[in-house]
């Protein structure tokens, strides 16, 4: 399980924002190595008014509405804790009734919110409502909660760990009411199991389940039927990166059915003996795989984190220089590449985006020289 913190009365501030217009940004034209400079984009960058500025603190967005709501956590030297960011740039911060950390993950149209909260042994569900209030819940016999998307109508999918820490899926109705489920195959030892990490309008949820040996992706449709896919030739269809949570994201379906992921591709003579790629299923069960970049040197790691409405993926890749950059994968499979104004170029520094909104903005976060965090919104 992967932890982070944070909830307590709120309050509303306005944060650290800059606005940069006209910033170069890169757009991938195919060939190797080659990319075709336009202006094609601005961001605005900011901090939660209490976010730390020492190595490893920060802000850091993990979703977005189409009224320009951002979600997300940020910490300092006290702890961590989660935020509102409405559009007009104030904040409002989110804290644990018990004093424990409180992490968004998701917020949908209406502006209802949902995460958890807890501490690194045990964490509870919680919905927010638009209006602020909260509901505080688990799965039965839930030792660790963790709710990953919510749809229109105030459904929740997520994941669950019980007392032997095997992993199970669970979808919470805008009532309460609590169906929990695990897929065929999906291992049942520590930390295998069952990971629901998308939801859409239908209810219609995504994820990935199997073991240590191999995970694969899975559809479960809004009657209860699941199905199992990979894309071709891959050897684990559940590559989400653990970093900052981002695991909440491993797979993630959109309102026509389509999903994005990420896998590996076992590649003779790659030097880690596969490659880490994007992947789009169309709702039709197709598979697109792709890369946020072909530039050198070796070994461009993609990851799908997000679709919108309209099929754009946004993720993040890191590449032979142990560098992340975002991106946005447009429907044509052209490659928007989002490098943040003031984002590191250091050892794991650099840009993720990791949601994109109907609207088609794209929001996460940089960490610059010194591993600190800030959050940005980049508009087309």
């Amino acid at each position: 399980m992967t932890r982070r913190k944070t909830w307590r009365a709120s309050r509303v501030l306005i944060g650290s924002l800059a606005l940069v217009t006209g910033f170069q940004l890169y757009a991938q034209d195919g060939g190797p190595g080659a990319r075709a400079a336009s202006q094609v984009g601005t961001f605005t960058t900011f901090d939660a008014p209490d976010a730390g500025t020492a190595s490893y603190q920060g802000t850091s967005p993990y979703a977005n509405n189409g009224a320009g709501v951002v979600v997300g956590s940020y910490s300092n030297s006290s702890g961590s804790y989660g935020f509102v960011r409405s559009s007009d740039g104030s904040f409002v911060t989110l804290y644990a009734p018990d004093g424990s950390f409180v992490t968004p993950f998701a917020i949908n149209e209406a502006g209802v919110i949902t995460g958890y909260y807890g501490d690194v042994y045990a964490t509870h569900g919680f919905l927010r409502a638009a209006d602020g209030a909260m509901t505080l819940f688990d799965p039965p016999g839930s030792l660790s909660t963790q709710p990953n998307g919510i749809n229109a109508a105030g459904v929740i999918s997520g994941t669950y760990y019980d007392t032997d820490y095997v992993a199970h899926g669970f979808v919470r109705t805008a009532n309460g009411a609590i169906t929990t489920f695990d897929v065929p195959g999906a291992g049942t030892g520590s930390f295998e199991g069952t990971l629901a990490t998308g939801i859409n309008a239908s209810g219609a949820i995504s994820g990935c389940y199997g073991s240590f040996n191999a995970y694969h992706g899975f559809l479960r449709t809004s009657d209860g039927v699941i199905i199992s896919f990979d894309p071709p030739g891959s050897s684990n269809t559940c590559a989400a990166p653990e970093v900052n949570n981002l695991d909440y994201a491993a797979a993630r379906i959109n309102a026509a059915g389509e999903i994005t992921g990420t896998y590996y591709l076992p590649t003779a003579g790659f030097p880690f003996g596969a490659e880490v790629r994007g992947y789009l299923r169309s709702s039709g069960g197709a598979f697109t795989g792709f890369d946020a970049a072909t530039y050198p040197p070796c070994c461009i790691f993609t990851y799908g984190l997000a679709i919108n409405p309209a099929g754009l993926i946004a993720g993040y890749e890191n590449d032979g220089y142990d560098l992340n950059h975002g991106y946005l994968r447009l429907t044509n499979g052209t490659i928007i590449t989002l490098d943040a104004p003031g984002a590191g170029f250091g050892f794991n520094q650099g840009t993720l985006a990791v949601d994109v909104n109907k609207a088609g903005q794209v929001i996460g976060w940089y960490v610059d020289s010194n591993n600190v965090s800030h959050g940005f919104l980049w508009k087309r």
